[in-house]
């Protein structure tokens, strides 16, 4: 009876994906209008940072993470700052500053649908009227590093209205479906930054995130449900048995 009892857990475990947890391969590729361009940055590692000048921009990126986990995996992008370095001039329409970030090989959650959920902050310190942000989130069923590739969560823009105090905005959070996954997977995520004017020596401070949650199809509700019937069934028949 033991074994029997072992082997449904092990059987509801896998169905429920109760795996450890393993980090994605990260990718990191930063650029400006103005033609200055870091290249591509790669680990295989669970962590990315950057602090340096990228064009026009000076940029302080304190972590790109990643979580691979049963209960939904992740792509984070903790505490980037960014500002016009000095002595920057201003290109025609205004300086744009794009991060595109990406990980790859996530096996977790288990099951052919899943949902991205996307969501940002930013907090625009001395910053121009109109200064803005705008984040959304990929999910690529190829596993394909691009930042971009696949299903696209909803955009969100965030705007400043200026003035010198910190104004701190959070993007709602933007959900899609995806179906038909039959492997590993990629997240990704593209974050731009305007810079309107020079009035003001605009410093933008973000976060982002992209999430990919399982949704529970009927078979393996139906498989979850047998498995803790069993066990209760079990446990009366003991109590009886006593």
């Amino acid at each position: 009876m033991r074994r029997t009892i072992f082997f449904l857990m092990a059987m509801m475990g896998s169905v429920l994906g109760l795996q450890g947890s393993a980090s994605a391969d990260l990718f990191l590729q930063l650029s400006d209008n103005s033609g200055g361009n870091t290249g591509i940055l790669t680990t295989t590692g669970a962590l990315l940072t950057f602090s340096g000048t990228v064009g026009n921009f000076s940029v302080t990126l304190t972590a790109i993470t990643s979580d691979n986990v049963s209960t939904g995996s992740s792509l984070n992008i903790t505490n980037l700052s960014v500002s016009l370095k000095s002595g920057a001039g201003l290109v025609s329409g205004g300086d744009k500053l794009a991060i595109d970030a990406a990980g790859t090989n996530y096996s977790l959650p288990v099951g052919p649908t899943l949902t991205l959920a996307s969501s940002g902050t930013a907090t625009f310190t001395n910053s121009n009227s109109g200064d803005s942000l705008t984040y959304q989130s990929y999910l690529s069923t190829s596993n394909s590093s691009t930042a971009g590739a696949g299903t696209a969560s909803g955009s969100s823009t965030l705007t400043s209205t200026g003035g010198v105090p910190p104004l701190s905005l959070s993007t709602p959070t933007n959900s899609a479906t995806v179906t038909g996954r039959t492997g590993n997977y990629a997240l990704s995520s593209i974050t731009q930054i305007d810079i309107v004017s020079l009035a003001h020596p605009s410093l933008v401070d973000t976060t982002g995130s992209a999430i990919a949650t399982a949704v529970p199809e009927p078979s393996t509700m139906a498989i979850a449900g047998l498995g803790a019937l069993g066990m209760i069934g079990y446990g009366i028949r003991r109590r009886k048995g006593a």
